[in-house]
């Protein structure tokens, strides 16, 4: 949705782009007997770091966002790029700010949560910010989001992207605001994927394994 479209290429036109899979996502396969099979992905993410030509990173932007909202956020990070380390420091601490609370992962929870009430899961027992870890329909999504029951999966992909905005792109500036200059992708990745998104890449079982699921083994 993002990357395929045009406007994303002109705004990264200058920039050289590159594409790391950290790790395969979980797939469960429903088989229904007859010949069918139904596929989905678990616990899957993605961020998208803007950095210098030494891979040091200016901006991160956790999530998934539409057109729209990247390029809100794009050209800013752009201006950034050959701030000194004092600069670029400041940048993240001014642009600080309390972070909405708020689920995200609208969009994962519409393919996830209906599997999950099948397995019988239960929401978590702590409030979470990954709304694809509980066991919700499609409408009680769209509910969540203030849309209509009957929402389009566009007009849920663009309130998720809105969530990313208002909740994970300020906790990207408060992590990056502790450091003194750019980091590393690497040094970046794990913090921003467990404590931003939720999503514990370190696990190899990816928080899966320790799940009660009735009637699984």
């Amino acid at each position: 949705m993002l990357l395929s479209d045009t406007r994303f290429a002109l705004a990264t036109q200058d920039c050289r782009l590159a594409w790391q899979n950290l790790r395969p996502a979980p797939k469960v396969t429903i088989d229904f007997g007859d010949g069918k099979k139904l596929q989905r992905t678990l616990k899957g993410s993605t961020v998208i770091y803007l950095c210098r030509p030494d891979g040091s990173v200016i901006h991160a932007l956790p999530g998934i966002y539409t057109p729209e909202d990247f390029l809100a956020e794009w050209p800013q990070a752009m201006q950034h790029l050959n701030d000194t380390d004092a600069a670029w420091s400041r940048w993240h601490g001014s642009a600080e700010m309390a972070a909405v609370v708020r689920p995200m992962t609208a969009s994962k929870a519409i393919m996830q949560g209906p599997l999950l009430r099948a397995l019988g899961e239960s929401s978590p027992a702590s409030p979470s910010l990954d709304m694809s870890r509980y066991p919700v329909t499609r409408t009680e999504v769209a509910a969540n989001l203030g849309l209509p029951p009957a929402a389009s999966g566009s007009d849920i992909v663009a309130a998720d992207s809105r969530r990313y905005r208002e909740v994970a792109i300020p906790k990207a500036h408060e992590w990056l605001a502790r450091s003194s200059r750019p980091p590393s992708v690497e040094s970046c990745t794990l913090p921003l994927f467990k404590e931003v998104l939720g999503v514990p890449i370190d696990d190899p079982w990816l928080g899966l394994k320790d799940d009660d699921l009735p009637g699984t083994r």
